[in-house]
């Protein structure tokens, strides 16, 4: 994943929770835009934080191998699947 894909995940109206699972197969849950950041002029890393005000995980981006949606309303998963 590219640091620009993950902007636009994290800037898409309305915001949609996900989940990005890394190649070892760990699974990072991202509830709002206020639970995952990158700092300025990052273009691989990100920070994912469990509740606000507690523990982050920093994450490489070039490890994300899939993107995976909450349920949409009519009960179907969307999975999006790295390049």
């Amino acid at each position: 994943m590219l640091i620009g894909e993950f902007d636009e995940l994290m800037e898409a109206v309305p915001f949609r929770p996900f989940d990005l699972v890394v190649a070892d197969g760990r699974t990072f849950k991202v509830r709002g835009p206020q639970y995952a950041w990158h700092p300025p002029g990052s273009l691989r890393t990100i920070f994912v934080a469990h509740t606000p005000g507690r523990i982050a995980r920093l994450i490489d981006l070039h490890y994300v191998t899939q993107v995976i949606f909450e349920a949409e309303p009519n009960g179907r998963v969307r999975r999006r699947r790295r390049r």
